[in-house]
């Protein structure tokens, strides 16, 4: 069918499962900062793109809004209006702590940002506990130790890291900022140390996994990325389904594993496998017995469950670490 050739009646004809069109607006601004470039040009091909139709849009406008009256205008321009919250960002240097990062983000981000940044399960008593739980650990003061030369670097999986930690992955970062993942994966660059690159990417693989329940995607995916260079697969094991973040509710993603079918993914990669969002001590003696590399103690950043326990409880349970 030609570009232009589409109606309002052959549309609406096209309204199953066997046949489903789909039309509108555009909506370019709402879906670049969460999906990379190329997606629809990967999954849709041509044969999906059917054109566009002015006959039909046109049905769908809203009214337009009458001009503003002389008096309106001279009020507008007497009255400028401020948004509620400042915009700029000050200076990085001005922040000090994660703390002040996240009142700038308060600020700057729109509502809908901020509420999947910041949101976490329910109430969000998992994601209090996730800080309460560091104020609850003291340090061990040594003296009389020569410190002149200190080396903190390490590795992981193999890799050589110039600190002791690393960057998580977190999805749809150009809902923060056009550069998306890139920005995290150049600082990590930068100063030598390891990033964890999502699935849930706002950005291709080539400019920077949850399980698709495609196993041949999920295979090519980890393959891409073995290929790109990365050095460890890791999958988020505590994410079969989105948690009730009421943030998120107020402004899915599927089970891993399907019934009946099991998934091997050391016979797709050489990489490393480890297990993110392991929650006691029993799975993580269970992975080790299945032979995975190692394992990311996490909840999700209180976002899954409300009442799990925090990271640091996982590792000294009452205070005495059976890891």
């Amino acid at each position: 069918m030609a570009v232009g050739d589409l109606n309002g009646s052959e549309v609406a004809n096209h309204n199953n499962a066997d046949s489903c069109w789909v039309i509108g607006k555009d909506a370019t601004a709402a879906y670049d900062p969460i999906h990379p470039a190329g997606t629809l040009e990967k999954y849709l091909d041509a044969s999906k793109h059917l054109g566009s139709s002015e006959q039909v849009l046109t049905k769908t406008r809203q009214p337009s809004v009458p001009p503003s009256k002389p008096q309106d205008i001279r009020q507008q321009r007497e009255e400028p209006k401020h948004p509620p919250h400042p915009t700029e960002k000050p200076p990085l240097s001005h922040c000090l702590n994660l703390s002040d990062f996240e009142s700038v983000a308060r600020q700057v981000l729109d509502p809908t940002s901020w509420a999947y940044f910041s949101s976490a399960a329910d109430d969000e008593i998992t994601l209090q506990e996730n800080y309460r739980a560091f104020h609850r650990v003291g340090f061990r003061p040594r003296v009389m130790v020569n410190v002149t030369q200190i080396d903190i670097s390490t590795t992981l999986l193999g890799a050589r890291s110039s600190l002791p930690f690393y960057i998580t992955a977190k999805a749809l970062n150009k809902l923060a900022h056009p550069d998306g993942e890139v920005a995290f994966t150049r600082a990590a660059g930068t100063h030598g140390i390891i990033h964890m690159i999502p699935t849930l990417s706002s950005c291709a693989l080539d400019d920077i996994l949850y399980v698709n329940e495609d196993r041949d995607v999920t295979r090519q995916i980890v393959q891409q990325a073995e290929k790109r260079g990365c050095k460890g697969l890791f999958i988020t094991v505590d994410n079969t389904q989105v948690g009730r973040r009421e943030k998120d509710l107020r402004a899915r993603q599927r089970a891993a594993s399907r019934d009946g079918e099991a998934w091997h993914p050391e016979s797709i990669t050489d990489m490393p496998i480890v297990l993110k969002g392991i929650q006691s001590v029993e799975d993580v003696l269970r992975a080790a017995e299945h032979g995975v590399a190692g394992v990311v103690l996490s909840n999700h950043g209180g976002r899954q469950l409300e009442f799990a326990r925090s990271s640091l409880e996982v590792i000294a349970p009452g205070g005495k670490s059976k890891l």
